[in-house]
């Protein structure tokens, strides 16, 4: 339904058309009145295009699948206030990953995520 890359621009070519058409005072065959109608109606036939088209249709890029592993995992609680409150699956605030992080009471598992920890291995 969405998938169609044109369907936006047409849809912002064609409603102002059928506006100025529709319209009783205005001379239908007056290109400028057709572009100030495309100018204020443009954005924000846009952005309602795109936010439904985003909302319903299926995601174009899946090149990044997350595992959804436990938090174990990625990394290693050195504080134990901090492993009881955040353990499993239960997500960390990012505020508190930052300051733990900086105290050292956070540390990523590098052998488990590759060289870089902020990216995800695909290959192994």
């Amino acid at each position: 339904m969405f998938t169609d890359p044109f369907g936006g621009y047409c849809l912002v070519l064609v409603i102002p058309w059928v506006i100025k058409c529709l319209l009783p005072f205005v001379d239908h065959s007056d290109l400028k009145t057709y572009l100030f109608i495309l100018v204020i109606t443009g954005i924000p036939i846009s952005v309602a295009y795109w936010t439904v088209a985003s909302t319903y249709s299926h995601h174009k890029n899946v090149k990044v699948l997350m595992p959804g592993k436990d938090l174990k995992d990625y990394i290693t609680i050195n504080d134990p206030e901090l492993k009881e409150k955040y353990h499993s699956n239960s997500k960390i605030p990012m505020q508190v990953f930052h300051d733990a992080y900086f105290g050292d009471k956070i540390n990523f598992n590098a052998s488990k995520l590759g060289s870089n920890p902020c990216t995800y291995n695909t290959q192994g």
